[in-house]
């Protein structure tokens, strides 16, 4: 006859158990994290326009809002 504590770990309610609060404790402290800090305007550039290899325009209006 199979003592108390086979049983219990054998059951598949305790794996299920285990592993979530093995994997589950690091993804709850990571969601709780703030969001970063944006990076720092350093400067600012005039605005210009250049010609890509394919012949079409580009310039500061196709960069705004991204990091360059």
């Amino acid at each position: 006859m199979p003592s108390r504590t086979v049983r219990w770990v054998t059951h598949p309610l305790f794996w299920i158990a285990a592993v979530g609060l093995l994997f589950g404790v690091p993804l709850g402290r990571s969601v709780l994290r703030r969001a970063p800090t944006p990076p720092a305007t350093l400067g600012s550039v005039p605005d210009f326009t250049l010609t890509d290899q394919t012949g079409h325009p580009f310039g500061t209006q196709d960069l705004r809002g991204r990091v360059w």
